[in-house]
């Protein structure tokens, strides 16, 4: 059985690659205590060399800044003026474990030809594991350290602590706002990520052509399913092939306009959970880049977007009263036909609630968000954009008992340990781990909802409708149940 581990605080980040990269499956509660006890040991070394450097330093700032580095743009979906299919420029390889199966996976996203939409193959192992180095910890002096390189923002202390006491201070006439929501407002160059700065130009890669013999899994619809009432899972035309947890990654893909892509799966059959949220994949089509693709008219190359002229409503039915998902069309259902008539929304809106109040979780209680495609615009510098306001999110669970009952059932096999934000009453199991605390469980549902979603796209095209789709409470069964009816009623 799962023994619940106390809580420790902060995970160390470098630990948490060796608990997804080296442990076996099984050892659950070990891998827990190696990550605890190697957060323990770097912390303490790296309190006390932080802070013999700033007094060696006199708090000055480095020289050596991130904010000179060069950044990728954030990936976008083609706009209605050339709406060309997308795929990446160049592929990407990740490696970790999938979060139900426990199984060691590698994924390597590669581009596609136009039409070819979004697609799964197993290749066998050995064939993308090379090109996946996942980071080590390095011992070094410590005159070696600077403590201002790699800061997500490229702030020394004195002035993340200025900002920090300007932020509490205008709190009160401005409501509740997050601190990093604070500091991007404020700091342009936070959007210098320091996660991508190995931008390297690698150039354009050629598209990789499907094998006559390959067995494809397709990222549509009708190939999925449910499993574990948990996560979606897909199977292939013959039923012998299948992938588990697609959501995040095809969420990314569709949310940064990636409409065509080969995805090879090696080793596991699950994707894997990275950090539990999409933001490892957001950020890697943002190093990778997009572009349009190659050949055919222009007419061929123009992305596809399914109209719904109809509301479309699924319920949660007596088994889970109140919840729903919905969709309301736009002025026409047609994003250019919209744009023409000069309608204010354009584009898609997703709208999703959770309740945890019958959990008796009120850290969590009932939340609302709403995130739009119009929103990652340049006139806010992307503030909105995907990668910021949805990716980050990670899956929360309303107690540790409900996680410990999911492992029983055989269910998140490889632990939550820094994937899965967990609630405990009106507090966190890790408060470390939680990145949105007014509404992670909501911006995590809207999330998996764009992943569930972009399974109504057409080979080359995009699943997110030209409306609003709100959902509340909603379950992976009532998703994919949603995005059936509304493929249904696509013209």
């Amino acid at each position: 059985a799962m023994s619940r581990p106390p809580n420790t605080g902060r995970r160390d980040a470098s630990c948490l690659d060796c608990r997804m990269h080296v442990f076996p499956p099984s050892a659950f509660v070990r891998r827990y205590r190696h990550t605890r006890d190697g957060m323990r040991h770097t912390m303490s070394i790296s309190s006390v060399t932080a802070n013999a450097i700033k007094a060696q330093s006199g708090g000055k700032k480095s020289a050596r800044s991130s904010k000179s580095r060069a950044v990728p743009p954030l990936p976008l979906p083609a706009t209605n003026d050339t709406n060309t299919q997308q795929t990446i420029s160049h592929s990407f390889t990740i490696s970790g474990v999938g979060l139900h199966t426990g199984e060691t996976t590698v994924v390597t996203v590669r581009p596609a030809r136009s039409n070819e939409g979004r697609y799964f193959v197993r290749v066998p192992e050995g064939t993308n594991a090379g090109r996946y180095s996942p980071p080590k910890p390095q011992f070094v002096r410590s005159e070696q350290l600077d403590i201002n390189y790699g800061a997500e923002d490229g702030l020394d202390a004195e002035e993340r602590a200025q900002l920090f006491l300007q932020y509490m201070s205008e709190q009160g006439d401005q409501g509740d706002e997050e601190f990093g929501d604070y500091l991007q407002r404020n700091v342009p160059d936070l959007l210098q990520d320091t996660l991508i700065f190995a931008s390297m130009d690698k150039g354009v890669e050629e598209p990789t052509s499907r094998g006559a013999d390959e067995e494809v899994v397709e990222a549509d619809i009708g190939r999925a399913e449910v499993y574990g009432e948990t996560t979606t899972l897909l199977r292939s035309a013959s039923g012998n092939s299948y992938i588990m947890s697609p959501e995040a990654l095809l969420s990314a893909l569709e949310a940064c306009g990636v409409d065509n892509a080969r995805i090879e799966v090696e080793g596991g059959s699950e994707v894997p959970v990275a950090d539990g949220s999409a933001l490892t994949w957001a950020l890697e089509v943002q190093k990778a880049g997009v572009r349009a693709c190659d050949g055919g008219s222009d007419a061929e190359n123009t992305a596809k977007q399914g109209h719904v002229r109809q509301m479309v409503t699924v319920s949660g039915g007596a088994s889970r009263p109140g919840a729903f998902v919905s969709f309301y069309p736009s002025a026409t259902g047609d994003n250019a036909a919209d744009a023409e008539s000069g309608a204010s929304e354009i584009g898609t809106a997703i709208t999703a609630g959770v309740d945890f109040f019958d959990d008796a979780a009120s850290s969590v209680g009932r939340q609302w968000v709403t995130w739009k495609t119009s929103d990652a615009s340049p006139a806010d510098d992307f503030a909105g954009h995907y990668r910021w306001a949805l990716a980050p999110a990670r899956p929360v669970f309303p107690s540790y008992e409900a996680v410990e009952e999911l492992y029983a059932d055989g269910l998140i096999q490889a632990g939550p340990d820094g994937c899965c934000v967990i609630a405990e009453g009106d507090g966190w199991y890790d408060p470390n781990l939680v990145r949105f605390p007014l509404d992670e469980a909501a911006r995590h549902a809207a999330q998996r909802l764009i992943g569930v979603l972009s399974l109504c796209a057409t080979p080359g095209g995009r699943g997110l409708p030209s409306g609003h789709v709100v959902a509340f409470d909603a379950t992976p069964e009532m998703m994919i149940s949603f995005a059936l009816k509304l493929k249904a009623a696509h013209q």
